[in-house]
């Protein structure tokens, strides 16, 4: 597709629980997106969003995020209040830091980002006890916190490609 807004008439869809909006060329997001409180599973992969807009965080029931291959350089706090999630995914994007909020997310067992600009974790990733999958291949990375050997959950971890030394 080659949807370049979607219109403020989807806050209508209020039953909505997944919603597949890839592969299309959104640069924003409506405000009504924030309407879909029965959203559990948003996919906006491969578009060209910049940011994501504050009422993100009313999307409550949200449990797997899809948002790789856009033009995020920064993460909404906003995106931390989406306690529900289990997957999120940002491979593919300009992110050039992680922030320690990251902590909020519990609940979160698949956090991939793959091909971003971030050049250190936070220690704060330690709080991520249900973590079982963390792709960081393809980034910046030279040093890899200590805490990192909190999660004990982790059964897969990706480093491919990195200037880790030690």
């Amino acid at each position: 597709n080659e949807l370049t807004e979607l219109p403020e008439e989807i806050a209508y869809l209020k039953n909505l629980s997944i919603l597949y909006l890839s592969s299309n060329r959104l640069n924003e997001l409506p405000r009504g997106i924030a309407q879909l409180k029965n959203l559990s599973i948003l996919d906006l992969s491969s578009n060209r969003l910049t940011r994501l807009p504050r009422e993100i965080s009313q999307l409550r029931n949200l449990t797997r995020f899809y948002l790789s291959s856009n033009r995020l350089r920064e993460l909404p706090g906003e995106i931390f209040q989406l306690k529900n999630l289990n997957i999120l995914d940002l491979n593919s994007n300009e992110l050039t830091e992680l922030p320690k909020a990251i902590a909020h997310l519990k609940n979160i067992s698949i956090l991939d980002l793959n091909s971003n600009e971030l050049a250190e974790l936070p220690k704060e990733i330690a709080h991520l006890k249900n973590l079982t999958e963390l792709n960081l291949s393809s980034n910046q990375l030279e040093v890899l916190p200590k805490e990192i050997a909190q999660l004990r959950n982790l059964t897969r971890l990706y480093l491919s490609f990195n200037r880790l030394t030690e």
